[in-house]
């Protein structure tokens, strides 16, 4: 099967024909014209098929993605609650540390600070980033 584009230029060149054409040419040129029409509508309804199909798998895509999202946030969310409920169980049971074979567990102290003015930090405790 021909590609659109080779249909549009074959309709160019035979509209170009047909308006420099021999009245006993006309006829074929028309006949050759609603053939290549012919050949449109069954590309145009292959494209159509092909998008509509493209159109799924986007869907399909997306419906996945929020699957994942979804799927991503509930696992933080439980990595979260998990966290939370071994931190207070040490603090309930005053374990400041703890080892493990495989895990150390510790807490420490940090609080905050607002810095006033970048320039007055020496610059040893600066970090390029």
């Amino acid at each position: 099967m021909t590609t659109l584009y080779q249909i549009n230029k074959e309709y160019l060149e035979i509209i170009d024909k047909m308006q420099d054409c021999e009245p006993e040419e006309f006829d074929g040129l028309l006949k050759e014209l609603n053939e290549l029409d012919d050949n449109l509508e069954a590309k145009a309804e292959n494209y159509a098929k092909v998008i509509a199909d493209f159109k799924a798998d986007i869907q399909s895509i997306t419906n996945e993605v929020k699957r994942l999202n979804d799927k991503k946030r509930a696992l933080q969310d439980k990595v979260k609650r998990m966290s939370d409920n071994l931190e207070d169980s040490l603090i309930m049971h005053n374990k400041k540390n703890l080892k493990t074979p495989l895990f150390n567990f510790s807490f420490r102290k940090s609080s905050s600070v607002v810095i006033d003015d970048i320039n007055k930090i020496p610059t040893e405790f600066l970090r390029q980033q």
